[in-house]
């Protein structure tokens, strides 16, 4: 390639194809099994029909009740997931990030979210993550979300 804007922009394609493909880290590193000795933690998977009237096919979610010091851990795989995100929503309160609700990449015609909320930094007691997979669009889940 003698072209250098031909090779930045295949190298920014490929770049692209690669982050759709990968799994967020919030799947990959809180939903593998890290936080399921942990007392204070509670994850739920659900699958299959339960979800189909959400348009959903995969939710994930853990809350951490009363153990703020594993925030920066879940902060983290946050803000990695973040710089990927298509469209994002954040409030940040003393520095570290307080809410968080991106959507990701994904392969096909399927949404991927992510929903971060860290009560701790508002004298609240709970850390919750919530994964999400589907066809339903951001404000349905929203709408979703606010009912739970």
């Amino acid at each position: 390639m003698n072209n250098p804007r031909l090779l930045i922009l295949t190298i920014m394609l490929l770049t692209a194809i690669a982050a759709m493909g990968r799994r967020p880290q919030c799947d990959e590193q809180v939903f593998g099994g890290q936080f399921r000795n942990v007392p204070a933690a509670a994850e739920t998977i659900v699958t299959g029909n339960a979800l189909k009237p959400h348009r959903l096919t995969v939710y994930k979610g853990l809350t951490i009740t009363g153990e703020p010091q594993y925030g920066p851990t879940l902060e983290r795989y946050v803000e990695a997931d973040l710089a990927s995100a298509v469209d994002r929503e954040t409030v940040y309160r003393s520095g570290h990030l307080y809410y968080a609700f991106l959507s990701l990449p994904c392969p096909g015609s399927d949404h991927r979210y992510v929903l971060y909320l860290n009560q701790t930094l508002a004298g609240g007691k709970r850390i919750i993550l919530i994964y999400m997979e589907g066809s339903a669009g951001p404000e349905s889940i929203k709408a979703m979300l606010k009912k739970n």
